[in-house]
């Protein structure tokens, strides 16, 4: 997730578990993005966001 400036404020990397047959993902905030009030509720939105869209890649 960037700004509008274009500077990072989150990257989240997806790492497929076998066993769970479900996503992990490790999410790195910048130091702008802990200044938000709202961050919590952007993690979540996120991370909703990243979940969907891999169950869509994989035609579920």
């Amino acid at each position: 997730m960037t700004d509008p400036k274009g500077s990072e404020l989150m990257i989240m990397k997806p790492n497929f578990k076998w066993n769970s047959l479900n996503y992990e993902y490790q999410m790195t905030t910048s130091e702008i993005l802990e200044t938000f009030d709202e961050k919590n509720i952007l993690l979540l939105i996120s991370l909703h966001c990243a979940n969907y869209y891999m169950s869509m890649m994989m035609g579920m």
